[in-house]
């Protein structure tokens, strides 16, 4: 099984990965069901996709905290 890295898949399977996820993605105005991968649905929202996948990465750190 090869390891995808989190911005070369779609927004979609990152929003079915990560808990609270739909949240971060919303907020910088990427819709949580497009297929786009998630660096060309930031790059077209303007968002750089560095600072959006620190803010998944912060929000899976706190959803399995309070597992």
């Amino acid at each position: 099984m090869r390891h995808v890295r989190c911005e070369e898949q779609t927004v979609e399977q990152v929003a079915d990965h990560i808990a609270g996820a739909n949240s971060v993605l919303r907020t910088h105005n990427i819709d949580p069901t497009t297929r786009l991968s998630l660096s060309n649905a930031a790059a077209a929202t303007t968002n750089v996709t560095d600072e959006v996948m620190a803010l998944l990465e912060t929000q899976a750190r706190r959803a399995a905290r309070q597992r």
